[in-house]
């Protein structure tokens, strides 16, 4: 815990020279938290030229620096920072390790959530491909790539190149956690919302319902996953 970092001056730029790398984070997070992200920018751009290409946490600060640029609504820059910092990633660490994964979900969701869903897709695509052949077929991480990838179809209402990949991700869920598990209730009601939006009201009641059963069971019936049960059976019975 470095306390005395709550002595610095936030409202004047720190240099990354004067600071160890758990202070560079730290400053960085306090950047983050208080919306400064100009100074946020200046200081993981100074910290990733001191530590070099050749070290991956260069890849971790040019993470930051789109950070910041996306909080800035800088499109662009976000884009060309995240390539980057993957570029130094696929150098450091290989295409093949999990930090490299991690890094490719998160511009896939940056994506995702700004809607270039072309681009997200081939993001997401690339994980699954690099979690089957690291991970193997039958792991919950490969199952949660496939359910990634149907979500980006089903935002461009492909809806048929979705439907084999949800039912896959369902299965694995379901052989390797168990009928009973929160994660295969989510991945049943992830299905029967890919069935709904197919017109398929028959086939998607049963998977709610039967989600609704498990998150009861788990959690109760006050707990939020089971009030979204409650809502997603309710809307489809609208639409019935």
């Amino acid at each position: 815990c470095f306390v005395y970092l709550l002595f610095v001056s936030y409202g004047q730029a720190q240099s990354a020279t004067d600071l160890s790398y758990p202070e560079i984070d730290t400053l960085l997070e306090s950047y983050s938290s208080d919306q400064q992200p100009d100074a946020g920018i200046r200081l993981a751009l100074e910290a990733s030229r001191l530590t070099g290409a050749e070290d991956s946490l260069c890849g971790e600060y040019l993470e930051w620096v789109a950070y910041f640029y996306k909080m800035k609504g800088e499109d662009a820059k976000t884009t060309f920072y995240y390539d980057r910092a993957l570029s130094i990633f696929q150098q450091t660490v290989g295409i093949n390790s999990s930090r490299y994964t991690t890094a490719l979900n998160t511009v896939g969701a940056y994506h995702y959530y700004r809607g270039a869903y072309d681009k997200a897709l081939s993001f997401y695509t690339a994980i699954k491909d690099i979690q089957k052949k690291t991970l193997g077929e039958e792991h919950v991480d490969f199952a949660g790539a496939l359910n990634n990838v149907a979500y980006i179809h089903i935002e461009k209402a492909q809806y048929r190149e979705a439907l084999p990949l949800m039912v896959q991700s369902n299965a694995i869920f379901v052989k390797q956690l168990g009928h009973d598990h929160p994660n295969t209730a989510t991945s049943l009601s992830n299905l029967a919302f890919l069935y709904e939006k197919m017109g398929e009201y028959d086939k998607a009641l049963p998977l709610y319902l039967k989600s609704k059963a498990i998150q009861e069971k788990e959690h109760g019936t006050d707990h939020p996953d089971f009030a979204d049960s409650l809502k997603n059976i309710a809307i489809l019975n609208e639409a019935m």
